[in-house]
């Protein structure tokens, strides 16, 4: 029979033991640390696969959903317009003016026989005795038919009014609002829900 016998630990033992198992903690936290870093950085640079990097560079992001990705493909022209009043340089004020009381809103827009975009009118343009051709927004902010739905939303972002105006070149095509985007984002999430299968 061998009898185990134990040796008290001298100091410098204790030492060395205390060393050793916080260099291994040390080293298993390094290697964590690495770990998270290398898998974070390729997340960033290629999402979930290199198949995903690809599909990224051509302008389709998984990450944001299949709502976003059907979002990229409707565009500005798809989208029902917004009524709209529209008046030529030769409408007098009070014409202009009566219109939009009748019709309850406070924007127009002037155009010429060609339906060119001439400017954006607000009813405050037309209080005062000025000739309201002078107070025109000639350069408003506005869409054109092209782009998709993700694009017209972060211009809705930043707009204040009544209507965007929709443009093909130079030429009025329609007006929308925030509420004509958001009727067809919600469109697009009921379209894509009926798409799915039914859970048995």
């Amino acid at each position: 029979m061998i009898t185990r016998l134990d040796v008290p630990k001298t100091e410098e033992s204790k030492y060395w033991s205390i060393t050793k198992k916080r260099l291994n903690s040390e080293f298993g936290l390094m290697a964590l640390v690495s770990v998270t870093l290398s898998s974070s950085i390729t997340y960033k640079l290629f999402g979930l696969s290199f198949f995903d990097r690809q599909l990224l560079d051509r302008g389709v992001d998984l990450r944001r959903g299949r709502e976003y990705i059907h979002m990229t493909q409707i565009y500005v022209g798809e989208i029902e317009s917004s009524d709209y009043l529209s008046f030529s340089p030769e409408t007098d004020s009070d014409s202009i003016l009566k219109s939009l009381k009748a019709h309850q809103m406070t924007e127009a827009y002037i155009i010429d026989d060609q339906q060119n975009l001439i400017g954006k009118l607000s009813i405050h343009d037309l209080l005062g005795d000025a000739n309201y051709l002078d107070s025109l927004d000639r350069e408003p902010l506005n869409l054109t038919i092209t782009q998709p739905l993700t694009e017209a939303l972060e211009v809705a972002s930043e707009f204040v009014g009544e209507s965007i105006p929709i443009l093909e070149g130079e030429k009025l095509r329609g007006a929308i609002n925030e509420g004509d985007l958001f009727k067809k984002i919600l469109d697009i999430e009921d379209s894509l829900r009926s798409d799915q299968p039914a859970n048995t």
